[in-house]
């Protein structure tokens, strides 16, 4: 789970320690809103994670390979939105993994 883009729901359900602390929950989203993490060490260091910060680490990362991008285009009156997931390659470059048009 990217700890820099995980909605704070997700982020809670990952240890029972964050679901029963939703305080600690915000205190990583505001965190990564004031300068994202780039090692998971950044994560680790914040006050109150204790004892199962260790289990975090297991399960956290500060990278994403799949993006999510949502689109809407209007013309003459119709509009259209779109939603497409792609994965960054080894190589860099993106490769569609799903596409859906509403």
């Amino acid at each position: 789970v990217n700890v820099n883009t995980a909605s704070p729901e997700v982020i809670a359900c990952l240890e029972p320690e964050l679901t029963a602390n939703p305080n600690l929950v915000k205190q990583i989203v505001m965190a990564r809103t004031a300068r994202p993490f780039t090692k998971i060490t950044d994560v680790l260091n914040l006050p109150g994670l204790g004892t199962f910060g260790q289990r975090l680490s297991k399960v956290l990362t500060t990278k994403s390979v799949y993006f999510t991008i949502n689109g809407m285009g209007t013309f003459a009156g119709a509009r259209k939105l779109v939603h497409v997931t792609v994965h960054r390659q080894t190589n860099q470059t993106a490769m569609l993994a799903s596409w859906q048009e509403d």
